[in-house]
């Protein structure tokens, strides 16, 4: 099995401001704006409704200049990945969780074989804010920081350059999906379904659905290591360390890696979005995520 730590979300080079932790502990990840799919696309952040939320709003208080150019509430969400479940309310019968990737990214999947069974944690930059006045502003106080805010086991993929050559689509109910709409399509442009619940060594009779958000934050998912005021200083758990051995994320091979105080310690890769590791060989991985990520 590989758990792929999957970069997704505003940052400060897409839509220009971290997704926002609310005064509750609420965590809603901000999707990309949507490009290069204009013509037939529809979904904009004013359609989305995660745990009941007006994204639309929370883009207008708080997105900043991109390029530019603000992004709006009113402008088009590149909905990727979709997996939390009450986010869109237009979906047709037999949805899964889904997710899109192509280009060099998703060419270090194919190398890195990555496939079905194998789990996407989706992280992404992340700050607290405060509703002040009817307004969602950023607390001054609070630093950004990478964040795990949703999951995905993979039960299938789906070739979409191959599905419109052959003019046939596997799965009906995936064509609002922004990867169906670009103009110009990308020659390994795939879709990744989940599955509809989770197949881990361990989980026995216990029931986890295959895709979701977390819907609160939790030390557990927090990456930045908050020891270090920059986000890409991770602590992961120390069981990760192998002595002599470089990280096992990859793309993280020659990054600084370390064990100190029990926890494994990274200066992760800045400008990956696939950070694969292949975790089966560390006995500890389903009690981390059964009795840590996933409790």
């Amino acid at each position: 099995m590989k758990i792929i730590f999957s970069r997704k979300g505003f940052d400060s080079s897409f839509g220009g401001s971290p997704s926002p932790i609310l005064e509750d502990g609420t965590i809603v990840s901000l999707p990309i704006p949507a490009h290069g799919c204009e013509k037939t696309y529809q979904i904009r952040y004013g359609d989305l409704r995660p745990q009941g939320l007006d994204l639309g709003k929370l883009v207008d208080d708080l997105a900043v200049q991109t390029q530019g150019v603000k992004v709006r509430g009113q402008d088009l969400a590149h909905f990727d990945p979709d997996v939390c479940e009450n986010a869109f309310d237009k979906r047709d019968p037999g949805w899964r969780g889904l997710f899109g990737q192509c280009l060099a990214a998703q060419g270090h999947l194919r190398n890195q074989r990555v496939g079905i069974g194998d789990m996407f944690l989706f992280f992404g930059l992340f700050r607290r804010v405060n509703l002040v006045n009817g307004e969602y502003i950023y607390l001054r106080s609070s630093k950004p920081i990478h964040l795990i805010w949703g999951w995905m086991q993979i039960g299938d993929i789906v070739d979409i350059a191959e599905e419109q050559a052959l003019n046939h689509v596997k799965y009906s109910w995936a064509t609002y999906h922004p990867h169906y709409h670009f103009q110009e399509l990308p020659a390994n442009n795939t879709l990744y379904i989940a599955n509809e619940s989770l197949s881990i060594e361990g989980l026995g009779a216990k029931k986890i659905q295959g895709f979701g958000v977390f819907n609160n934050y939790r030390e557990v998912l927090q990456l930045t290591d908050p020891d270090y005021d920059k986000t890409s200083y991770w602590r992961l758990p120390g069981w990760m360390y192998q002595e002599n051995k470089p990280c096992p994320l990859s793309y993280n091979e020659k990054s600084d890696w370390r064990l100190e105080n029990g926890y494994a310690r990274l200066k992760s890769y800045p400008r990956g979005q696939e950070f694969v590791c292949h975790i089966s060989q560390f006995p500890e991985y389903s009690h981390w995520l059964l009795e840590n990520i996933f409790s």
